[in-house]
């Protein structure tokens, strides 16, 4: 694994540690909601931490110790560790996607250029949404 690699899947255990965003807390209108943002986040963290863990540096996760301890049960443990497979997964089809998303959208934009300079107009469903 490269350098480039690690920083990237450093990047997403990052991403995954800050959701829920802070901007939805200062939305919150109820101690509710506020406490389901908390407990999200806390979520997150420990997705993060055995993303690293399986990905990165390759050691024990802290998951593994409250197994041990009975902190959680094995419902919970394999349910976090499916969870960071998936989003591994998806991370593979993404990348396996990217270099078909470039291609599409440089021939995209191609067609807006040639359009735009014969003054043609584009059927709609390429202009709206």
């Amino acid at each position: 694994m490269t350098q480039n690699d690690v920083e990237i899947l450093e990047q997403i255990a990052q991403f995954l540690e800050n959701l829920p965003s802070e901007q939805l807390l200062q939305q919150a209108k109820s101690s509710d909601q506020i406490e389901e943002w908390h407990n999200q986040r806390k979520g997150n963290q420990i997705l993060a931490d055995c993303w690293r863990a399986k990905f990165i540096t390759h050691c024990d996760a802290p998951i593994n110790q409250a197994l041990d301890r009975k902190e959680i049960d094995r419902l919970k443990y394999d349910g976090i560790w499916l969870l960071v497979k998936q989003y591994k997964v998806l991370w593979d089809i993404v990348q396996l996607a990217e270099p078909y998303v470039k291609q599409v959208h440089s021939e995209l934009q191609d067609y807006w250029e040639l359009a735009d300079i014969n003054s043609v107009q584009l059927p709609k469903e390429f202009i709206e949404p």
